[in-house]
């Protein structure tokens, strides 16, 4: 009897969850960390009539710039790494199922566990924001922004990290080249930047880095 192709394979869906879920449960967390605990606690706490956000960037802004810049690769890094293991690449490739639609599973997974932690979170900010009067702490609008940006922001850290891994072949190669990769536009912008000074009287490369760096 011959096999029937299909563009959804269980089998190869089960497989991404049991061997790379468990990263965007760890990305779950750490947004809940960031965002909805730190905000129950100020709504908990009397004296938050004193605080006031930015955006929803700006809480816990450190520790959710490490979850935008290292789950994408880790993502990235581990959802392709049954390429360099015998046992897991001969399972996937004995599946029915052409390299291609391989490939687009890994892909469209990939950008799954991005976006529900980020849908999730979201979620829990519009209860908390129709529930609570804080306005003052951020609105809708806030919300929809958060989630947008750091979609796109994880979305093309993703893209680069699997464009850097097909070319690679490498755990270590890839992660590495995709952060060299990533920073070679700011790098060059700081280049220019400091050498702007020479051109242009008056201009301080210093002062406009330190004021534009989280847009750089």
């Amino acid at each position: 009897m011959s096999s029937r192709m299909t563009w959804l394979n269980r089998e190869l869906v089960i497989y991404i969850f049991r061997s790379t879920g468990w990263l965007g449960f760890l990305y779950l967390v750490g947004l809940m960390f960031a965002l909805p605990w730190e905000i129950l606690t100020l709504i908990l706490n009397e004296k938050n009539e004193f605080v006031e956000f930015e955006n929803l960037f700006s809480s816990q802004q450190r520790f959710q710039f490490v979850l935008v810049i290292v789950i994408p690769v880790l993502l990235a890094i581990f959802l392709f790494r049954f390429l360099q293991i015998k046992q897991a690449s001969d399972f996937i490739h004995s599946l029915p199922i052409t390299r291609r639609i391989v490939y687009v599973h890994m892909v469209m997974m990939g950008f799954l566990f991005l976006a529900l932690p980020i849908i999730c979170t979201g979620s829990i900010l519009i209860l908390f924001q129709s529930a609570v009067d804080i306005e003052r702490l951020y609105t809708l609008s806030d919300i929809w922004s958060w989630m947008g940006i750091t979609f796109i922001l994880e979305a093309l850290i993703f893209a680069v990290a699997v464009f850097i891994g097909m070319i690679t072949g490498s755990s270590a190669l890839q992660g590495l080249l995709t952060y060299i990769f990533l920073a070679l536009p700011v790098g060059f912008f700081v280049l220019l930047a400091g050498n702007m000074k020479f051109l242009l009287t008056g201009f301080s490369a210093d002062y406009y880095l330190k004021n534009n760096f989280n847009e750089i």
